[in-house]
C-alpha cells in the first residue's frame, strides 16, 4: 500500500492513522474470533440505538439524538474499514488527474 497516499487520505479526511489502526485492530481484525466478538458490538449498538428504522418523530430532541446515535455508528464503522488497494488508486488517478 502506497504509504504516503494513505496518509493523504486520511488527513484529508481528518483521521489519525494510529487511531485509525486502532478501531481496525479491534473492529476489522484479521483474527475471526475478535472479528466475531466485534461484530456482535457492532450489531448490539445497531439494534440498542436504531440505526436502521428509528421511529418516526417531530420531536426535535429526539431527532437530535437519532442523529447523534447514527453519527457515532457511521464513525465506528469508517474508523474499522479498512481501504483497498483499488481504491487507493482510485484516489490517486483521481488526484493525479
Amino acid at each position: 500500500m502506497n504509504e504516503s497516499l494513505e496518509q493523504f487520505f486520511y488527513k484529508l479526511k481528518g483521521i489519525d492513522k494510529d487511531i485509525k489502526k486502532a478501531y481496525q485492530a479491534t473492529f476489522n481484525s484479521s483474527d475471526i474470533s475478535k472479528r466475531k466478538v466485534a461484530s456482535k458490538v457492532i450489531e448490539d449498538l445497531i439494534m440498542r440505538f436504531k440505526y436502521y428504522g428509528a421511529p418516526q418523530t417531530n420531536d426535535p430532541i429526539q431527532l437530535a439524538k437519532q442523529a447523534a446515535h447514527r453519527e457515532v455508528i457511521e464513525y465506528i464503522l469508517t474508523m474499522s474499514a479498512r481501504i483497498s488497494e483499488d481504491t487507493l488508486a482510485s484516489i490517486e488517478q483521481f488526484i493525479n488527474k
